[in-house]
Parts: C-alpha cells; structure tokens; sequence
C-alpha cells in the first residue's frame, strides 16, 4: 500500500488529483429535462403515477425497483457523502480548550451543511440502491485560511447489509484529529405526493486529542422532496437536528421549520445557554442566554466548499460505486433510459444470482473494510485501528487494497 502523507498536499492539484474526476455532467444538477423524455417518448409524470398505483402511503422505496426514468445518477452511498462534507472551521476545533467551543464548532458544522444541501437536479430523483459490498471513497482538500496549512479529510462508505439496507462508513482528518463512525440505515418514504429520506443510525464523532469520553451523538433530519405529481418540486429538511455529547453535558436540538427557517438551543447539563434562530439559506444567528449578545453564527452566501475527489470510473475497484452503476449512469446522461433499465436490470439480476449461490452453501457475506461490533446485530465498525502503528501513517484510500476483487470485472477494466 501507498502511505499518502498530508505533508504532500497542496491546494493546487497535483497528479494524484488530476487523476480524479466528476462524471462529465455536474452531478448536482442532472435531472433529465421534459424535452429529452419527449423525444424519447417517455413522460415521467405517467410513470410516476404508475408507480404510486402500485404503493401504499409510509411504503419504504428503497426496497422498491424504480424505473431508470426517476432515478438519480448517483449511489446512495456517494448521496450520503454530502451531508458530511467538513467545512474549514470544524478542521481547526480540536485545538479549543474549552469543550463549550468545540461543541458549538460540531454544531456549526452540521447545521451549516444542511445549508447547502442540494435541492434540485438529482435531489428530486432516487438514488441507485447499493449492492452489498459496494463500497464509495472520496476526499476534500483543505487549506487553513488563518495558517494557510492544508490537510485532507477522507471518507469511505461500504454497504454492509442489503436486507435490511444497511452502510458503514468512516471520516478521518488527521491533521485535524477529526475521527467520524456512521452506520446508516437509509429509509425513503412515500408520502402520496412527497418522499422523504432519513438518514437513520447512529453516527458519532471525536477529536482524537480530546477524552475518549467527549463523543458526539449526531441525529440527522429528514430530507423531503415535495411536489412529485402536482405543484412545484422543491426540497426541504424537516424534522430536528440534534447532537449530545454525554461525556461533557452539552446538547442542542434544532428545529427545521417551512421556508428553511428554524429554531432551536444548546444545553448545558440541561440548563438552556444558547438560542439559535435563522434561515438555513441565509443568516442564522446565535444568542447567549446569560449575556444577551447575540452574533452571526453563520451565513449560508459566505460558505466555501472544499475542492471534492473521486477517482476516475476507470481506476476504481470492481465493487466501488461509480464504477458498479457506470453503465446505468452514462445511459442516464444521454437520456438513454431503455439502456438504463437493461443495464441496471443485469447488475440486479447478478446480484440476485451470487445472494442465491451464498444461500445455497451456507455462505454468509463477509464485510471488507467494517465488521460487526461485538454484542450487537446491526453495528459495524471500521476492521482496522487507526490509531495503531501499523495503520496510523496510513490514508483511508490505501484501504481500498484490501477490497476483493470481481474478476470478471477485472478482464473489463482492461477496456475501459
């Protein structure tokens, strides 16, 4: 394996990163427009009602086989990548010495990321069902603008489980002592003319320089996408945001209200310290209670995002995401939509075919990167101490080696 030290990153890309790539078209904003499907003939309206025909309001679609026509060219295990994505001020919170300053830097963070969720183009589409053992690796390159330092955060994701849907996924900045665990259990709801993703599971987080005991509990609010059959598609976050820190006494709840403003505290011990209010697409401000003063906690229009990489289709795995759905995501782009369903159709079919083999002699699925917590049924960790001298100097990319290879997948990376 390659031991990629941060000491050898720089803001400007360098081979690594030239060798990394978006798909052709910006992810964010695919969504195949009404012309297109016109001249294909195909009317998404009609196939949506086909669809809601079939299913009963609160039905889970992620357990559902959608047309290629409603789908978003994108794994629900890269989806998950954007509702982690670290923003600059969470990189530099570990150095705080007191934990009530990280602990409004973890808020910070997370609220601040539902600021920028995506709410058009693929966001109104489902994502791709990953198949089991399918695994997604990305990272951010960051640079200090107090210190000018760069760092990189990395982060990898694998489908542990596939009934029930199930992901394990681990984020790591090491420079910034910033170690994240999520275990996911994607659920998409219909609601009749809405759907709903909950990222729900557990995901927790800790600065490896700070007590082992100083752990952050994160719940994540829905996603809803309204409008799917009449009136106008658009997407909001509902529900509450809400993050404990057991070992130091401090929490926060925010709710997430129409029009994207919303309200909430932090506590201390259970006594109220902070209020919260604001326009999650605009201005949120932050108030002591004890003090009265009140600030800008942050501004949607001023946040940065870090440049985002991905490798290249071709330089990937047989099992990791962009290269599992490749076909079925350039056919989406071209608005081939018939090629779409056979292409995602057959990797459906495979999967189904090696499911009935491991059945059939009593194989179990045996996870690559994370493995069950000891005592539990639905936990996975990350297989390998990172904190260890054998794996401290190393990146969570280097893991990737470690991934079982298909081989007929193989031989067809040779014609990529």
């Amino acid at each position: 394996m390659s031991n990629n030290n941060n000491d050898t990153i720089d803001i400007e890309p360098t081979e690594e990163q030239l060798a990394t790539e978006q798909h052709y078209y910006s992810h964010l904003q695919f969504k195949a427009d009404e012309s297109t499907l016109k001249e294909k003939g195909i009317s998404r309206g009609s196939i949506l009602m086909d669809v809601v025909k079939q299913l009963r309001t609160g039905a889970d679609l992620f357990r559902i086989s959608l047309p290629s026509a409603l789908l978003a060219p994108i794994s629900m295990l890269e989806y998950i990548s954007y509702f982690i994505r670290p923003q600059s001020y969470i990189l530099s919170a570990h150095k705080a010495f007191d934990p009530e300053q990280r602990f409004v830097s973890v808020l910070k963070w997370w609220l601040s990321n539902t600021s920028h969720t995506p709410r058009g183009g693929i966001m109104q589409a489902k994502p791709y069902n990953p198949v089991i053992g399918e695994v997604f690796a990305c990272k951010w390159i960051h640079k200090d603008p107090s210190s000018g330092e760069i760092s990189k955060t990395e982060f990898i994701t694998e489908q542990v489980s596939h009934h029930p849907p199930m992901a394990s996924g681990v984020l790591l900045n090491r420079k910034s002592n910033l170690l994240l665990n999520a275990m996911i259990k994607p659920k998409s709801k219909f609601h009749g003319n809405s759907a709903s993703i909950v990222l729900d599971g557990n995901i927790t987080m800790r600065f490896l320089n700070q007590p082992e005991s100083e752990i952050y509990d994160i719940v994540f609010p829905w996603v809803v996408a309204k409008g799917l059959i009449w009136g106008t598609q658009c997407i909001e976050i509902n529900e509450d945001l809400k993050i404990t820190c057991a070992g130091t006494g401090y929490s926060a709840k925010i709710q997430f209200k129409a029009d994207n403003e919303i309200k909430g505290s932090i506590k201390k011990d259970g006594n109220r310290i902070y209020k919260v209010r604001g326009n999650i697409t605009g201005e949120v401000r932050i108030r002591s209670v004890k003090t009265k003063k009140e600030s800008v906690f942050f501004d949607a229009k001023d946040l940065e995002h870090a440049p985002w990489f991905v490798k290249k289709v071709a330089n990937q795995k047989s099992n990791e995401s962009r290269r599992v759905w490749h076909k079925v995501t350039k056919a989406l782009a071209d608005g081939e939509f018939e090629e779409a369903n056979v292409q995602k159709n057959l990797i459906e079919e495979k999967q189904r075919g090696l499911r009935k083999k491991r059945e059939e002699s009593g194989q179990a699925w045996k996870q690559d990167l994370f493995k069950l917590k000891e005592g539990t049924e639905d936990e996975y960790l990350f297989k390998y101490d990172l904190n260890s001298e054998e794996y401290k100097s190393k990146s969570l990319g280097d893991f990737i080696d470690f991934l079982k290879e298909d081989e007929e997948e193989i031989v067809f990376a040779k014609k990529l």
